[in-house]
């Protein structure tokens, strides 16, 4: 009776090293490759055209080291023997596999091959990871993952800003970044967000803990001045409160919700113009510039829709629209420095076309649907997170490029992927 007693023991011990290691080395990777101690200065948050070109030209050590750490996390989780085994015929797994080689196939047409075969590389890299990491870790410990390095770059940038100087939360103009663009970081600090969410109720000291953890990173999230991923966190909490709810419950948030909105229509409706604009103001977190043209994004979008009008079906190669040239050419008919779409769904099309696109989404789709169920059925935190993360992923999609960004976030949410072909389908009671 003893012997068992032990081992469950150090298989538990063995799991919170492997965590605990995992965060390290995950932390680290990705920091190596998303993040700057001096990114808080305003010279280093430059968006010049040339910037941005030479940024695809050359590469970056600091990113292949990264990015080889995240692949050798994922091929030690990998080759271990504790974890689960994969599933091959499960429809996710096909899925991926079709994404990977319909991306790979794209060097056929893409418009910079090499371009196109270093993104695959860092995408191949990526998967690995969130395979191992995925086969080795529960929901609950990603969702533990989750806010352990998120909760990691938080204080790190706080802290380079106030070694910097540059922690000026009641400057007028302020937008905390840390060690990213304010965008960025906003996109940590609401998934912290929504992760720290997920563990209220689970304990008196896990709430108390989750709490705190969820009201210091609401306040960062507010100090971003970030608007997309407050309003993507706020579509995610309440989807995930929905589903912790009653059907009655459910009914009633549904009646309550469209009456608020109605009144809020209608006091709107009765203000002074001053006053609208004060309400406007607020709900925009202070940055109204160019709020008609969603921040210059309409008439960047009506641009590149031309773009893809010209390769509709295949794209422009797997991550490789965005050469020099095009950089170039997109930045001046928009009057802004960009190398982005600023929108996931119309990233997705210029780097894989309408096919690949369809191929992601209907992952993306079905990873939603079998989290959903998942939770329903056992009630666990960990499904929770995931997919409220990757709804808040799909909402933040239509205004931000994240989707296939080799990020952190991005990671997590492709690991609660995957997470659903290495874990057997509970059945809903």
């Amino acid at each position: 009776m003893i012997a068992p007693a032990f081992n469950t023991v150090d298989r538990s011990g063995a799991s919170k090293v492997a965590l605990g290691a995992a965060i390290v080395v995950l932390g680290i990777a990705f920091f190596l490759t998303e993040h700057d101690l001096h990114q808080s200065r305003p010279e280093s948050r430059s968006s010049a055209v040339e910037h941005f070109e030479l940024s695809v030209e050359t590469g970056s050590t600091r990113r292949q080291i990264g990015f080889s750490l995240v692949a050798a996390v994922g091929l030690a989780f990998l080759f271990c023997r504790d974890g689960r085994s994969l599933r091959p015929a499960d429809p996710m797994v096909l899925l991926v596999a079709l994404f990977l080689a319909w991306s790979a196939l794209s060097l056929l047409w893409s418009a910079d091959p090499a371009l196109t075969a270093r993104r695959i590389g860092v995408l191949t890299f990526c998967v690995v990871g969130a395979l191992g990491v995925s086969r080795r870790f529960s929901a609950r410990q990603l969702s533990v993952l989750a806010m352990g390095v998120l909760g990691t770059y938080c204080a790190l940038g706080i802290a380079a800003e106030a070694a910097l100087g540059t922690f000026r939360p009641f400057s007028a103009d302020y937008r905390f970044g840390g060690t990213v663009h304010p965008n960025a970081q906003g996109v940590y600090c609401a998934a912290l967000c929504l992760a720290a969410a997920t563990h209220v109720g689970r304990s008196r000291r896990q709430t108390a803990l989750a709490l705190s953890v969820f009201a210091l990173s609401a306040v960062l999230l507010l100090m971003t001045r970030s608007r997309t991923p407050c309003a993507a966190l706020a579509v995610a909490l309440t989807t995930v409160v929905l589903m912790r709810s009653s059907p009655r419950q459910r009914l009633l948030a549904a009646v309550g919700g469209t009456w608020a909105v109605v009144t809020a229509a209608m006091v709107c409706s009765l203000c002074s113009t001053a006053r609208e604009r004060q309400l406007t103001s607020l709900a925009l977190l202070g940055r109204t510039e160019q709020a008609a043209s969603l921040s210059g994004r309409i008439p960047l979008w009506t641009e590149l829709l031309h773009y893809v009008g010209e390769r509709p079906l295949w794209g422009y190669g797997y991550d490789s629209f965005w050469t020099p040239e095009h950089i170039a050419d997109v930045s001046e008919a928009a009057q802004w420095a960009t190398c982005s779409a600023h929108s996931a769904y119309l990233e997705v099309v210029l780097s894989v076309g309408l096919i690949g696109s369809a191929i992601l989404f209907s992952a993306v789709g079905l990873g939603l649907c079998r989290l959903g169920a998942r939770y329903l059925a056992t009630k666990q935190g960990g499904c929770e997170f995931l997919f409220g993360l990757l709804v808040f992923r799909s909402v933040t999609g239509v205004l931000e490029s994240g989707f296939l960004q080799p990020a952190f976030v991005p990671f997590i949410a492709g690991c609660g992927l995957l997470h659903v072909v290495f874990h057997k389908e509970p059945s809903l009671k």
